[in-house]
């Protein structure tokens, strides 16, 4: 199994963003504040080979991302907003809870995931997620240029 490059169990993250988050919320990330993680290429080649096929895969650049989430059972994220509008932000959901309160708000909208399909929006609008469920909610997240 492989250990979370960011988790919300890690007690040396009290501060700062780490404040948005209730519950417990798990990262494996290919691509980390820009940077392309081979230890993640190695155990999910795959993966790391379709997002290397994204157009504008936001690479080489502090505020790119790509990586699996997991917002276990219970859990929150309250809301906030990106750093910059330089990038849209796609969840692709892999599994989601079908029974339950499970959802994201973007700019006061409410979505809920469908697996399969993608969730692309900018986020430096103010967005909040929750998963009041008794199963987590997993999705493959990653960042792209924004095109304007």
């Amino acid at each position: 199994a492989s250990v979370s490059d960011y988790s919300t169990k890690d007690s040396k993250r009290t501060d700062g963003e780490h404040r948005l988050h209730q519950g417990a919320w798990d990262w494996h990330s290919y691509v980390k504040k820009g940077e392309r993680q081979a230890h993640f290429a190695s155990h999910c080649p795959l993966t790391a080979g379709l997002l290397e096929e994204v157009g504008g895969l936001m690479t080489d650049l502090a505020f790119g991302f790509a990586f699996f989430s997991t917002l276990h059972p219970n859990s929150t994220i309250d809301a906030h907003t990106a750093p910059c509008n330089l990038r849209i932000r796609c969840h692709l959901p892999l599994r989601v809870p079908t029974r339950g309160d499970v959802g994201i708000r973007i700019a006061g909208q409410v979505y809920s995931w469908s697996e399969g399909t993608p969730l692309i929006f900018d986020d430096a609008y103010e967005h909040d997620v929750w998963n009041h469920t008794d199963h987590p909610r997993v999705l493959l997240l990653f960042d792209m240029w924004h095109p304007d």
